[in-house]
C-alpha cells in the first residue's frame, strides 16, 4: 500500500533503518522537532548557554516520542512526505499468535505543540487456537537526562495515565534574558502490555514553554486533555493541515522519480521547519538537531528563503519577521565596534546578541550577513510589492544596514575608492582579509536598496539620502585581475582553493549585470578551485549561473553534483560529501534553488519577474504549482519535449478586485493573467510578469491585445469553440466517407 505514494516521489521506505540516527526523516512542524526514533526533542527559540562562552545552544528535552516493541522485528519503514508521517512496522509470533504492528510518528501541524505515537496491533490467530493473547514489551527512548533543563515531575495535578515534568533552562543567553521554563505532559508507555484483540493505541506528548504560556504547565495540562478527547481525530487534521500546505506551493517533476523523491524530501525539510506564528529562525540543521547549536546564520535568508519566497510568502515573511524582532540586539553589536546602524551577528540565537563560539573569529569578522539581510528582505518586497509592509517594517532595517557600511567603509587615499579591511568572505578559508569581492558588492546593493526605498516612500525626495551614499556607491573598489578578466575574491587572492562559492554569488544569488565574458571566465576559474569535500553552501550557485549564461553541460554537472550530498533511503542531506553536519536545510534549499531559478529560470526584478525556462536533465519537464507574486498564485509548468510553459490555475487574492497581471512575450504580445485562464507560450521566452501601473481593477474582465501565434488562451472562447468543433468536423467527415466507401462496396457486389 506505500506503492503508489512511493512511484509518485511521495514516500521512501527501507527494510532496514540506518544505524544512523542522523539519516532518519525530521518529525518537525515549525515549533518542535526530533527525529524519527530519537531520544531527543527540542523546541525552536529556546536555548541555554551564555552567549559565545557556554556557547548558547539548543536545549534538549529528553525523548517521548519514540517507542521500540522489544519482542517484535521491524521489517519495513517508511517517511510519507505528503502526510508528514513515519511508519515502521514490524511483525513476530508469541504463544503460536502471529502478530503484525504499524507504529505512526508525526508532530502534528495544526497543534504545534503536540507530538502523536500511535501504534496499530493485529493479531493473526493460528488455525489452532479460537482465543488467545500476547504480550508485547514496549521500550520509550529517553536518552540521559537533559543537562540544559533540569526537569523536574509536577505532581499537583495531571491527566490520568500521564505526567507532567517542569524545568528552567540552566544558564540564560545573556545576563538579562529570560529565564525560559518547558513543561511537558505525555502518556505514560508501560514496560508491557497484554493484547487480546486488534487495537490501536495512542502516545501523545504535549510541549509549552514560557514563550508562548503565562503558565505552561497548566496549557499542557488542559491542552492534553483536549487531545485525548479528540484522539481519533489527530491524524485526520494532521494530514489536511499538511494538504492544505502542498497545495499552496509545490514541484513536480515529470518522469523521474529520483529527481521528484529528492525534490519532495528537500521541500519537506524545509517546510517541516517553518511555520508563520512562530517566528524564531532557521538553523541550518533544522529544529530537530542540535548541529550549529540551533544558531541561525546567513543560510536563513540567502539559501533556505528565496525559494520559500516563490511557493509559500507567509512562511518566508516570518523568516524576516525573527530578524526584526532582534534589531535591538543588531544596534547594540554595531555600538559595540564603533559603527553606526544595524550590525548582524553572524550567529545568532535567542536575544539576537551574537553567539558565534569564542573560538571562531567569524563572530567579529563575517559582516556580509548584515547586507544579505538587506537583500533578502528587499526580495520580499519586489515579490510582493507591499508598500505598507515596506514602510512599517523593511525600510527602517534596510537604512540601519545602510548606515552601518556607511560607517564601516574607509576611504583609501591611494586608489581614490572606498575599501572594506578585516573580513571574513563566504569561503571562510580565506580567513580574514581586505576586501572580499562578495562584501564589498553587498555593501554597495545595501546602499543602493536602501536609497531605492527611502526615494519610492518619499516621492523621490532626493534631499533624504545622505551624500556619502552616492559616493560610496560610485567609487567601491571591487578586487579584479585584469589580465585575466575575473574577479579576485580578495586584494591578496592567488589562486588558493576555496571551501564553497563565493565570486559567483555576484552572479546568482545578487543578479548582478555583468560582462557576459567576464561571468564566464569567473565561473570557469572558481569552480575548479572549489574543493570536492567542500561545504554544499551556495554551489547551487554554479549551476544556475552557468544556466543564465545558456552553458547547459557546464550546468549539468554543478547541478548533478548536490546530488552527492543527498544520502540514505531517506535522502538525508548531508553539509559535505563526507561528514560534515546532517538534515543540512541550507543544501535542501540550495538544491531547491535550482529548479526555481534554474532551470525554470525565474528572475525577480523591481518590477517584474521573468521566466525564462530551459530543459531539466533526464526529465520531461517540472511544474511549480502555485508560484506567488502581487497577490496572485499561479501554476507555471514547462513541458520540455515542446518547450512550452502553461500558466494555469490563475487566482488572486483579493477576489472581488484583483491587480490583474500581465504577461509579455519576446515577440511583444501582452497577455492577461485573469482569473482561472489557462495559457500556452511556445517557445517563445524569456516571458515577463508584471503589474502595469496605474492600472484600472475595475476593468478585470478586460482582455485586450491578446492575439498571437506564440501562446494558446485554453479560457478564451474562440478557443474552446475551436477544440470542440474541430472533433466534430473530423466526425462529420469521418462518418461521410465511411458512407461512401458502404455505397461503393454494395455498388460492386450488385
Amino acid at each position: 500500500d506505500w506503492i503508489d505514494d512511493y512511484n509518485n516521489g511521495n514516500l521512501l521506505y527501507t527494510s532496514t533503518e540506518p544505524d544512523d540516527i542522523n539519516n532518519m526523516p525530521t518529525l518537525s512542524n515549525g515549533y518542535l522537532g526530533t527525529l524519527a526514533t530519537s531520544n531527543t526533542t527540542y523546541i525552536s527559540g529556546v536555548y541555554s548557554g551564555y552567549l559565545t562562552i557556554t556557547p548558547s545552544h539548543r536545549a534538549r528535552i529528553p525523548g517521548t516520542n519514540s517507542i521500540n516493541i522489544t519482542n517484535l522485528e521491524p521489517y519495513a519503514s517508511a517517511i510519507n512526505f505528503e502526510k508528514a508521517i513515519f511508519y515502521r512496522r514490524s511483525r513476530g509470533t508469541e504463544e503460536n499468535i502471529e502478530v503484525k504492528t504499524e507504529q505512526r510518528m508525526y508532530a502534528h501541524r495544526k497543534y504545534r505543540n503536540l507530538l502523536v505515537h500511535e501504534l496499530d496491533i493485529v493479531m493473526i490467530n493460528n488455525s489452532t487456537i479460537k482465543n488467545g493473547n500476547i504480550t508485547l514489551k514496549l521500550e520509550t527512548i529517553r536518552g540521559p537526562k537533559s543537562k540544559d533543563i533540569i526537569f523536574n515531575e509536577f505532581t499537583n495535578y495531571k491527566p490520568d495515565n500521564s505526567s507532567i515534568m517542569f524545568g528552567y533552562i540552566n544558564e540564560t543567553e545573556t545576563l538579562t534574558s529570560s529565564n525560559v521554563s518547558v513543561a511537558y505532559c505525555t502518556t505514560n508507555v508501560p514496560s508491557e502490555i497484554v493484547v487480546k484483540e486488534n487495537i490501536t493505541l495512542y502516545f501523545i506528548s504535549v510541549f509549552s514553554t514560557s514563550l508562548d504560556s503565562s503558565d505552561p504547565v497548566q496549557t499542557v495540562f488542559s491542552d492534553y486533555e483536549y487531545y485525548q478527547n479528540n484522539i481519533d481525530l489527530l491524524q485526520d487534521i494532521h494530514v489536511n493541515e499538511w494538504a492544505t500546505l502542498w497545495s499552496h506551493g509545490s514541484i513536480q517533476i515529470y518522469n523521474n522519480l529520483t529527481v521528484s523523491q529528492s525534490v519532495n524530501s528537500s521541500l519537506y525539510e524545509i517546510l517541516s521547519n517553518s511555520r508563520d506564528d512562530w517566528p524564531y529562525g532557521m538553523s541550518p540543521g533544522g529544529i530537530a538537531t542540535d548541529a550549529y547549536n540551533g544558531h541561525i546564520f546567513w543560510d536563513q535568508e540567502t539559501w533556505m528563503y528565496p525559494s520559500i519566497l516563490m511557493l509559500h510568502p507567509s512562511l518566508a515573511k516570518n523568516y524576516l519577521q525573527y530578524r526584526l524582532d532582534r534589531l535591538d540586539a543588531a544596534y547594540d553589536k554595531a555600538v559595540s565596534y564603533n559603527y553606526k546602524g544595524y550590525m548582524f551577528p553572524w550567529e545568532s540565537a535567542f536575544t539576537g546578541a551574537e553567539c558565534c563560539p569564542s573560538w571562531a573569529p567569524e563572530g567579529e569578522y563575517e559582516h556580509h550577513i548584515t547586507g544579505d539581510i538587506s537583500f533578502a528582505f528587499n526580495q520580499f518586497f519586489y515579490v510582493t510589492q507591499d508598500k505598507h509592509w515596506l514602510k512599517t517594517n523593511a525600510i527602517d532595517l534596510q537604512i540601519g544596514v545602510a548606515k552601518f557600511w556607511n560607517s564601516r567603509v574607509e576611504y583609501n587615499n591611494t586608489i581614490n575608492q572606498y575599501v572594506i579591511n578585516g573580513v571574513i568572505p563566504p569561503d571562510e578559508s580565506a580567513g580574514v582579509v581586505n576586501n572580499s569581492v562578495y562584501t564589498n558588492v553587498i555593501c554597495e546593493l545595501s546602499l543602493q536598496m536602501a536609497e531605492e526605498n527611502i526615494l519610492l516612500l518619499n516621492n523621490n525626495d532626493q534631499s533624504l539620502i545622505p551624500q556619502d551614499w552616492n559616493d560610496i556607491m560610485n567609487n567601491m573598489y571591487i578586487p579584479f585581475n585584469t589580465s585575466n578578466e575575473i574577479h579576485l575574491e580578495y586584494d591578496t587572492y592567488n589562486g588558493e582553493q576555496i571551501n564553497q562559492a563565493d565570486v559567483i554569488l555576484m552572479q546568482y544569488p545578487l543578479n548582478l549585470k555583468l560582462n557576459s565574458t567576464i561571468s564566464y571566465n569567473d565561473l570557469l576559474y572558481y569552480q575548479d578551485k572549489t574543493r570536492h569535500n567542500g561545504y554544499f553552501t551556495g554551489d547551487n550557485a554554479y549551476s544556475i549561473s552557468w544556466l543564465k549564461l545558456k552553458q547547459f553541460d557546464q550546468a549539468k554537472d554543478q547541478y548533478e553534483s548536490s546530488y552527492l550530498h543527498i544520502k540514505g533511503p531517506f535522502k538525508i542531506w548531508w553539509e559535505r560529501v563526507e561528514g560534515g553536519n546532517p538534515h543540512f536545510i541550507t543544501g535542501a534549499g540550495g538544491y531547491l534553488q535550482n529548479f526555481i531559478f534554474g532551470y525554470g529560470g525565474i528572475q525577480i526584478n523591481r518590477n517584474s519577474i521573468n521566466v525564462d525556462p530551459v530543459e531539466l536533465p533526464n526529465t520531461d519537464g517540472y511544474c511549480f504549482k502555485q508560484i506567488n507574486y502581487i497577490g496572485a498564485s499561479f501554476d507555471l509548468c514547462f513541458n520540455s519535449t515542446k518547450k512550452q510553459l502553461t500558466i494555469e490555475n490563475i487566482s488572486y487574492i483579493d477576489h472581488k478586485n484583483p491587480n490583474i497581471l500581465y504577461l509579455n512575450t519576446t515577440d511583444g504580445n501582452q497577455i492577461t493573467l485573469g482569473v482561472g485562464r489557462k495559457i500556452t507560450v511556445n517557445n517563445s521566452f524569456p516571458i515577463t510578469i508584471f503589474k502595469p501601473k496605474n492600472y484600472n481593477n475595475t476593468n478585470s474582465k478586460s482582455y485586450p491585445n491578446d492575439s498571437s501565434s506564440s501562446y494558446i488562451d485554453h479560457s478564451d472562447p474562440t478557443y474552446k469553440l475551436f477544440i470542440v468543433f474541430i472533433p466534430i468536423t473530423f466526425i462529420i467527415i469521418l462518418i461521410f466517407i465511411i458512407g461512401i466507401y458502404i455505397y461503393i462496396v454494395k455498388r460492386k457486389q450488385k
